[in-house]
C-alpha cells in the first residue's frame, strides 16, 4: 500500500514540475471550444444544468481551469438572475480573510454571510 501511495505521489510531482502551459483563452465573455479558445480537457466541472437550490435562474453549468505562462484562467457557464457567481481563491496567504459574513463585521465591497475554516 505505501508503494502505491508512494508511486502516486511521485507521478503528482513530476508532472507538477515538468507541466506544460496550456492555453490562453481569449478574455471576451464567451467560452468556445470550436474555435480553441479553451480546450474540452480544460472542462473540470460539468456540472448538471438542473441541480440549483435556487432554481434554474440561478445555475452553475460548468467549470474550466487553464493558464500559460503568467497568468490562471477561470471560465464558468452559469445564470445567475437576482443572484451573482463570486470566485474565491485561496492562496495560502497567512492572515487572509476568512469571514465574509457582514453580521460579523465585514464590509468589503460584497460582504455575503460566507465564512471559511
Amino acid at each position: 500500500m505505501k508503494k502505491i501511495i508512494l508511486i502516486t505521489v511521485f507521478v503528482f510531482c513530476t508532472s507538477l514540475l515538468f507541466g506544460v502551459t496550456y492555453n490562453t483563452p481569449t478574455i471576451d465573455g464567451s467560452i468556445n471550444i470550436a474555435a480553441g479558445d479553451w480546450d474540452s480537457d480544460e472542462l473540470i466541472v460539468d456540472d448538471p444544468n438542473d441541480d440549483s437550490a435556487w432554481g434554474a435562474s440561478s445555475e452553475m453549468n460548468n467549470l474550466w481551469l487553464t493558464w500559460d505562462a503568467d497568468n490562471l484562467y477561470v471560465g464558468i457557464e452559469y445564470t445567475a438572475s437576482g443572484n451573482a457567481m463570486i470566485v474565491y481563491l485561496d492562496m495560502s496567504i497567512v492572515g487572509g480573510e476568512t469571514d465574509f459574513n457582514s453580521n460579523n463585521g465585514y464590509t468589503g465591497a460584497y460582504p455575503r454571510n460566507i465564512i471559511f475554516n
